[in-house]
């Protein structure tokens, strides 16, 4: 199967009759956010976490950056994004094996994260 035919697939839809019919998806429009941390604006503002403590939308490397400078690590530790908005402690680095998570750092409120991320969502 061609990479052709699955493009053309995933953007039409076969109605009743058998026919075909095609349609196209409109993105929301998203104002301009600027990344409170690195003052910098945010191109993919779905790849963005809200910052629990202040509500402010920030980069997720700004994010990651955050919580290395208030999370102490022992050797061999790292943090990784484990979804939901929550970060955690493990005892080595993704992609070598098995890991243990030592801690779960929280980092977005899950109702203000839900409210912001519904402006930008949509749906066939």
């Amino acid at each position: 199967m061609s990479s052709r035919y699955r493009k053309r697939k995933k953007s039409s839809q076969r109605l009743q009759g058998g026919e075909r019919t095609t349609f196209s998806v409109q993105r929301p429009e998203i104002e301009q956010v600027i990344c409170p941390v690195c003052n910098v604006p945010i191109q993919e503002i779905y790849l963005a976490l809200v910052d629990g403590a202040t509500g402010n939308t920030i980069h997720f490397e700004c994010a990651l950056r955050l919580i290395k400078e208030r999370e102490p690590l022992r050797e061999g530790e790292s943090i990784v994004y484990i979804g939901s908005g929550i970060f955690a402690i493990v005892d080595r680095a993704p992609g070598t094996g098995p890991f243990t998570i030592r801690k779960k750092i929280p980092f977005e409120e899950k109702e203000s994260a839900a409210s912001w991320r519904r402006r930008i969502s949509f749906s066939f």
